[in-house]
């Protein structure tokens, strides 16, 4: 199976975020998809198509997405849920609105927060505030 990335921008060009995401999608050793959702910004298409380590960039244009609802976004992820075993996406204000969503309509468990990838089954993540690093499977 494959990693989906939510790719995050600002209209014009990837965010940072994003590429960092990328980065530690690779650690768990599959396939990293990347979906952009956006109302008709070409250049970030170009850019994400450009993004090493992406094999393919699943592209859900429409007016809608001007807005960012979760909502919305949750939908295009669940609508590709079945060829993924992983849904990363940064811990920015736009991850943790839309990754919940995705989590609850699934029914599947979400690791939020994720500092270090041991393998595909084991996770560490601050806790209590960030005083204490604790590893999850």
């Amino acid at each position: 199976m494959k990693t989906l990335v939510l790719a995050e921008h600002n209209g014009t060009n990837l965010s940072a975020a994003t590429f960092s995401v990328v980065n530690a999608a690779k650690q768990l050793g599959r396939e990293v998809d990347l979906l952009l959702t956006n109302n008709s910004c070409t250049s970030v298409l170009e850019e994400a198509k450009s993004v090493e380590g992406i094999s393919k960039v699943l592209n859900f244009s429409h007016e809608k997405f001007s807005s960012e609802l979760a909502e919305d976004v949750a939908a295009c992820v669940v609508s590709v849920s079945s060829e993924y075993d992983f849904f990363l996406a940064s811990s920015s204000t736009s991850g943790k609105n839309n990754l919940p969503r995705v989590a609850a309509l699934l029914d599947i468990q979400q690791i939020s927060e994720v500092t270090d990838i041991i393998d595909d089954k084991t996770f560490k993540k601050p806790i209590y505030a960030g005083s204490c690093i604790a590893t999850v499977q």
